[in-house]
């Protein structure tokens, strides 16, 4: 690697996009493959807010409901 080369997480690389995509909150259920992206998320929080769910499918409900109710 060079110098001006710079790596960067996976976590912070995919908040950037979902940035881009212009996606403000996610739903998610926390656990231990998880946690870099809470990290990011943590880091992140002026600009994507995080909203914990309890169960998955809970958390696919209520992305497909905000989708179809805000978002259409």
């Amino acid at each position: 690697m060079t110098d001006t080369q710079k790596t960067v997480p996976a976590s912070v690389a995919m908040l950037k996009v979902l940035e881009a995509w212009g996606i403000d909150h996610v739903y998610g259920y926390p656990g231990g493959s998880f946690n870099s992206t809470m990290a990011a998320l943590d880091n992140q929080k002026d600009k994507i807010d995080y909203i914990q769910i309890r169960h998955e499918q809970v958390g696919a409900l209520a992305a497909a409901a905000d989708a179809k109710l805000i978002n259409s």
